[in-house]
């Protein structure tokens, strides 16, 4: 079984940039940032031997980022449940492609939020579609309340 890490700081960071076929076209996403690390960093640490680095893309700054970093929403489709939507076999994509269709090769990871422990784990990372990529052994341990500060500190921001 794996041993969770400890994180004891999330940080959800606007990174500028544009559509990665049209620099002109702004198109901002959010990063999350662990413990000052990237989670792209967390998830290459943990990458397979022989394995390609998947490169990945945050969300775009108007997600519904509360439904998501709870597990409420897959990260795919509307967020209100209005229309189609994958759930990713009960996970959510965290990061999506660079094509800018989150659903399309997401990093995806179960991410479980246990009231009464006061904690937030993710867990069970892989790539969802395009060449497959585990990342096992990685599971992320969040203290339940300073997890939800971030989230509304970035919201309010």
């Amino acid at each position: 079984m794996t041993r969770p890490i400890t994180i004891r700081q999330l940080e959800l960071r606007v990174r500028d940039g544009a559509v990665p076929w049209e620099e002109d076209t702004p198109y901002p996403t959010v990063d999350l940032v662990l413990d000052g690390r990237d989670l792209r960093d967390w998830v290459r640490t943990v990458l397979p031997a022989g394995a390609e680095d998947v490169p990945y893309l945050g969300h775009p700054v108007d997600a519904d980022l509360r439904s998501l970093l709870l597990g409420r929403w897959s990260g795919d489709g509307p967020s209100d449940g209005s229309g189609f939507g994958e759930d990713f076999d009960g996970r959510v994509a965290l990061l999506g492609c660079t094509c800018t269709v989150i659903g399309c090769g997401p990093l995806v990871a179960r991410i479980t939020v246990d009231e009464d422990a006061g904690t937030v784990t993710w867990s069970d990372f892989s790539r969802y579609r395009g060449p497959h990529v585990d990342y096992d052994p990685l599971e992320l341990r969040f203290e339940l309340g300073a997890y939800e500060r971030a989230i509304e500190d970035f919201l309010s921001r």
